[in-house]
């Protein structure tokens, strides 16, 4: 359904598109629940029930990830890496650790049987931003290139820590919830999250350059053997996949990591040192598919988030309060947005002075706009299906209104993100000002369009003096019409 509404629309309708899809989504599952839809219906509850929860990654992620990293303006990342570093890691694990007091003493979610790991795995679950969305608004609304590009660097990068921070303390919850006589001091396990984090982020960048030196290799030794423009792009796909894969289940270290390293590896030679010829099909191939992939996505993540109220609301109504966790559950969701919102903007404006120490600011302006601009996708869903599936034998009733609140909260957030900021995001731009364009910018255009205007009366003048009788004369005064 989703593909020929794609390539009816695409081009500036595609957040349009998404936008329905995701409603779409939504709307089908709702109906999915009181009616049979059969075949239809039963391919709905597989995918959102996929066992093991990472397939869903192993099969989207990859084209996603390359497509993002191989795009992205090489030259303003580069400038930018700082702060899309701070954002995209520093403040993600910052948020894990703030979300401890918030969620335990402040909420006093410590009477429904959360934990600290509970509180620092959410932050994970809702740590990654969809950028997707928000440039599609700053192409068409106008606002700067650099500010794009921190954002679409942070959408990149963070997803490789939100999901890595999300396994170690998932895994970290499974073994608490199997084995709770081999539980530890926290100061080890603090060290032993540190310690995993390091290891899947070193593997995944060390593979993600191995992979994409080969893909470089095999390019050049593709072109020597005279191998055609579309076995060129097949084979970039090709190594996406198996980066993501080698990365993740040989090496144990993180896929996206390494997918993301390799697309910048891409981006940083030229797209691998790929034939111009092929540049053209590669183009069309990835922007297709990832139009596709990402049209999937996200009428998963409608479906996705009308089956997480539903279970989630199921499992608080048969805890032991009944109606009265669920009316708790819903009462603090506006709270949780607004507190996850503010963190963003403090986060943001509490490492202004790093930046400000490497002459690389953000305004007052664009923190708010980058406050804004933090919507949740499909990555936080994903991450959501894999908490409400988990199942162990023995579970207490106090894990699953845990569990459901967990998961009610992330879906709750990724839809009023998408149903609130995506919305509000042109109007933000130009109350900010980000839209206009700055006056040292119309100052060098001015100081360009004079410079290029000099050197064409000159040339002009210098025709008018020339002896070939086509050049001098009145043809000069037709060639200035002209021009």
């Amino acid at each position: 359904m989703e593909l020929p509404v794609g390539q009816l629309t695409a081009g500036h309708h595609r957040t349009l598109v998404r936008r329905l899809l995701l409603s779409a989504g939504a709307v089908l599952m709702a109906i999915a629940f009181p009616v049979n839809l059969g075949a239809l219906g039963n391919s709905l509850a597989i995918w959102l029930g996929v066992s093991p929860w990472q397939l869903f990654f192993y099969v989207f992620l990859p084209p996603l990830l390359l497509d993002a990293a191989v795009r992205i303006d090489w030259f303003m990342f580069r400038k930018s890496f700082i702060q899309v570093f701070t954002l995209a890691f520093v403040v993600v694990g910052a948020t894990c650790a703030i979300m401890v007091p918030i969620m335990l003493y402040m909420l006093q979610l410590q009477q429904f049987g959360w934990n600290w790991i509970h509180a620092c795995m959410f932050g994970a679950m809702i740590a990654s931003t969809d950028a997707v969305a928000i440039v599609s608004i700053m192409k068409t609304s106008g606002g700067p290139k650099r500010l794009r590009v921190m954002l679409e660097g942070e959408s990149l990068l963070n997803d490789a820590s939100g999901l890595t921070l999300f396994e170690v303390f998932f895994h970290l919850l499974q073994v608490q919830m199997e084995h709770p006589e081999d539980s530890e001091p926290i100061g080890t396990i603090v060290g032993h999250v540190f310690l995993a984090v390091f290891q899947l982020g070193i593997i995944g960048f060390l593979m993600g350059m191995v992979f994409g030196m080969l893909t470089r290799l095999f390019l050049r030794f593709m072109r020597y053997m005279g191998a055609g423009h579309d076995q060129e792009v097949a084979l970039t796909l090709g190594m996406a996949y198996l980066a993501y894969w080698i990365t993740a289940m040989p090496c144990k270290g993180s896929g996206v990591v390494a997918v993301a390293v390799m697309g910048l590896y891409g981006a940083a030679t030229n797209w691998w040192d790929m034939s111009t010829h092929a540049h053209e099909t590669f183009d069309g191939f990835w922007e297709t598919l990832a139009f596709v992939v990402n049209s999937l996505v996200f009428l998963y993540s409608g479906a996705s988030v009308i089956n997480f109220f539903v279970r989630a609301s199921t499992e608080l109504v048969q805890g032991a309060d009944g109606a009265k966790d669920l009316i708790f559950t819903l009462w603090m969701m506006p709270i949780i947005y607004i507190i996850l919102t503010l963190l963003r903007f403090g986060f943001t404006m509490a490492f202004r002075p790093l930046f400000i120490a490497i002459k690389g600011d953000m305004s007052f302006r664009e923190c708010i706009f980058l406050c804004a601009a933090g919507l949740r996708g499909s990555a936080s869903l994903i991450m959501g299906s894999a908490v409400v599936t988990y199942q162990m034998h023995g579970t207490s009733k106090t894990f699953n209104v845990v569990k459901s609140m967990m998961v009610f909260w992330t879906a709750g957030f990724v839809l009023l993100t998408l149903l609130i900021n995506a919305p509000l995001l042109p109007l933000v731009l130009h109350l900010t000002g980000l839209s206009k364009v700055p006056e040292k910018q119309l100052a060098r255009r001015r100081r360009a369009a004079a410079a290029l205007g000099a050197h064409t009366a000159e040339v002009l003048d210098q025709l008018r003096d020339a002896e070939d009788e086509l050049l001098a004369g009145e043809h000069c005064l037709t060639i200035a019409a002209c021009g």
